[in-house]
């Protein structure tokens, strides 16, 4: 009845009924950690038949051992496997673990923007830390910390600082290979420099998240 009708959501009754069911899930993750998956399901199961809670009941009833695996990594602060599971099993981002790893997240992302516009390489590794490392995410990752790179160079181009600018390309380039941006930065670096770089027709790497396993890229983040 509380979907149908919203205004119910706020009586002090229905708060009650949902603070006691939050109760009983969270009983119910301490036990289902602690392998005890027949009491874990005991205690949700005067809610098996309600349908606005059926997504969240299946993660203690059939989807027991992927929820299992999800909440010992957050025991043990292995976010970077959380975000992953999470990220594989939509149900799971229901949950109030789940929603307070997104806000984690969000604010470690929008801090590594600030670092990306500031041209700051080492400060975005060092805040993203393991999570530097999220499969489910590499993409967005990947694209912020290329843009760190990019702006990190066009300040040291600004400033003449062609030694410093020239090792940040060579180690763009061990770390991602070539691209249209950095090709176009290289060929203003070597026109305002008066140097030729050796790097020029190096070919992109074929496989798309080489970066991941760059020794730099290791090195920075340890």
């Amino acid at each position: 009845m509380g979907i149908r009708y919203p205004v119910l959501q706020e009586t002090p009754e229905y708060i009650k009924m949902d603070k006691n069911f939050q109760i009983s899930f969270e009983n119910a993750q301490k036990l289902l950690t602690l392998d005890l998956r027949d009491k874990a399901k005991e205690q949700i199961y005067k809610y098996i038949t309600v349908i606005s809670k059926q997504k969240l009941l299946q993660l203690i009833t059939y989807k027991d051992s992927k929820f299992k695996e999800f909440l010992l990594a957050y025991d043990k602060n292995d976010f970077k496997s959380c975000y992953e599971i999470m990220d594989k099993y939509k149900d799971i981002k229901l949950t109030k673990i789940a929603k307070l790893l997104e806000i984690h997240w969000e604010r470690t992302i929008l801090q590594c923007e600030l670092y990306s516009k500031s041209g700051d390489i080492n400060s975005y590794i060092k805040t993203m830390g393991p999570l530097l490392f999220t499969s489910t995410r590499v993409n967005n990752i990947e694209k912020l910390l290329k843009k760190t790179f990019h702006t990190k160079i066009q300040k040291l181009l600004k400033s003449k600082n062609f030694i410093s600018c020239e090792a940040v390309l060579y180690s763009y380039i061990d770390i991602f290979s070539n691209d249209k941006r950095i090709n176009e930065l290289m060929n203003k670096f070597e026109k305002e420099s008066k140097i030729i770089l050796a790097i020029t027709q190096q070919k992109q790497n074929t496989d798309k998240n080489a970066w991941l396993y760059s020794k730099i890229i290791k090195n920075l983040s340890s």
